[in-house]
């Protein structure tokens, strides 16, 4: 199918006026030279609001998108969030359609990597509904392994990914990993003023080590995470105590969980102590940390044996009732907020 003319295509995609997904149907709907018009139907003023799935109009849009592989960068100009995620799921069903045989795919990942500081959120939120993810997660596995992205980006991905998917779990560990590695050099450097940021991109690499089972190099990294935070904490309690129970609660979690039972034991009776202290002097923002301690407290006493009532580990009469047996928890700790990029030395 021919290219619509390059200056109908600009003006109908610059016209802020119009609808997105009504510039883009008009363009896909354009009919041959020679042709009739087509009428798009009066009852659907807004086509693809509901997105629902038409195989023979995801077919036509990707002929469209094939031969004019500008057409979505212009429709994304003034696109709202919605919008945005409305054209990449709209375009990934197309990618996956049999005829195209993958050669959309590049198009739609380059597009996705060219413009990931736009279209970051969206990106995370298409890839986890859509049936065709691969393009928009070879995007996001692109723009992470690339050493010019600026690691105030790799930081905004970091916060926008879900807490558990499945289907990003690996992407995950690649973006954790890669901001480990950013700030282990960077703390190295100066330690003073990197080593808590590499310390919380540990914990949290431990964490999306678990979710892929790779629960042996979690521990090594959450051990790693809580010496540094030990560190940090004897030389400046008021602002890293609370990472340091974090940290230690999340380390009893891994070490039950490669069988060390005993040292799981140990180092959740520190994390309760901890938050014990924390939550004396603040119980609005510690209490429920404290709960969450002691309940993984009960589970480490039981898997050891220990059994023998709650009188035995509830510590005080203080303890938050709600404090009882159930599945262990970690608890994320909080980073520090990247306000600028390090500075680069001079070549």
């Amino acid at each position: 199918m021919p290219a619509p003319p390059t200056e109908n295509r600009q003006t109908s995609c610059g016209n802020g006026s119009l609808h997105w997904p009504t510039r883009l149907a008009t363009a896909v709907t354009r009919s041959p030279p020679g042709s009739p018009p087509s009428t798009p139907p009066a009852a659907a003023p807004l086509p693809w609001g509901t997105l629902q799935p038409d195989r023979l109009a995801e077919r036509h849009v990707g002929r469209t998108l094939e031969s004019d592989p500008t057409l979505a960068d212009l429709l994304l100009k003034g696109a709202d969030p919605a919008q945005t995620e409305r054209l990449l799921t709209v375009y990934s069903r197309a990618a996956a359609h049999p005829v195209f045989q993958g050669r959309l795919d590049a198009q739609l990942t380059a597009l996705c990597t060219r413009h990931y500081q736009l279209l970051g959120e969206q990106i995370i939120d298409s890839a986890t509904r859509t049936d065709h993810p691969a393009p928009l997660t070879n995007a996001l596995n692109t723009t992470i392994a690339d050493p010019a992205t600026p690691l105030i980006d790799l930081e905004t991905l970091n916060g926008q990914l879900p807490v558990s998917s499945r289907r990003l779990a690996t992407t995950a560990v690649r973006l954790t990993q890669t901001l480990t590695n950013r700030y282990r050099e960077l703390a190295e450097a100066d330690p003073g003023a990197y080593l808590p940021d590499l310390a919380v991109s540990l914990s949290n690499l431990s964490t999306r080590l678990g979710d892929v089972g790779r629960r042996e190099e979690g521990l090594a990294a959450v051990e790693e995470a809580t010496s540094y935070h030990r560190v940090l904490a004897e030389a400046n309690p008021d602002a890293y105590l609370p990472a340091l129970a974090a940290s230690l609660l999340n380390l009893s979690v891994c070490l039950s969980q490669v069988g060390r039972r005993k040292e799981g034991l140990a180092a959740i009776k520190e994390a309760t102590g901890h938050y014990r202290v924390l939550a004396e002097a603040n119980p609005d923002a510690y209490l429920p940390d404290l709960a969450t301690s002691l309940n993984n407290l009960s589970n480490r006493l039981g898997e050891v044996g220990r059994r023998g009532g709650p009188g035995r580990h509830r510590g005080s009469d203080q303890d938050p009732p709600h404090a009882g047996r159930g599945q262990s928890q970690r608890l994320p700790i909080r980073p520090r907020r990247v306000l600028e990029q390090p500075v680069q030395p001079a070549e």
